[in-house]
């Protein structure tokens, strides 16, 4: 029978090395990156479709912004996902959220109703009056 030395019998233990665990939270945190591009460059190429009606674009529409501040300091955001933060502050992009109520706002400025009388559209179509 042959002698192994004692050094090849303790020389590797069945547990992973550190440089192994490291390698493969690595590949996690990399490949979840990965994912996150993945998803945000697909929503940049395929943006959604917009219904026949739909407003003007905001940029479009040109109207004093103090206007539009003015009208959305009275409410709170009506998406309803982000907490309801003050609608003139709030960024979200949900259905109903900050984004779709200030271009409903711009729209009606646009059209030449009154500081006033767009609050009142306001309160009628999305609520959230302060």
């Amino acid at each position: 029978m042959m002698k192994v030395p004692k050094e090849n019998i303790q020389g590797r233990s069945a547990a992973p090395s550190y440089k192994t665990i490291a390698l493969v939270i690595g590949m996690v945190f990399l490949l979840s990156f990965a994912i996150k591009l993945g998803i945000n460059f697909s929503k940049e190429k395929n943006p959604s479709p917009l219904p026949a009606s739909s407003p003007p674009a905001a940029s479009l529409i040109k109207v004093d912004e103090t206007k539009v501040i003015a009208v959305a300091k009275n409410f709170k955001c009506a998406c309803g996902g982000c907490g309801e933060l003050p609608l003139e502050t709030c960024t979200c992009d949900m259905p109903k959220g900050a984004i779709e109520e200030k271009n409903f706002i711009r729209e009606k400025l646009a059209e030449g109703f009154t500081v006033e009388q767009v609050v009142e559209l306001l309160d009628k179509n999305y609520g959230h009056r302060i």
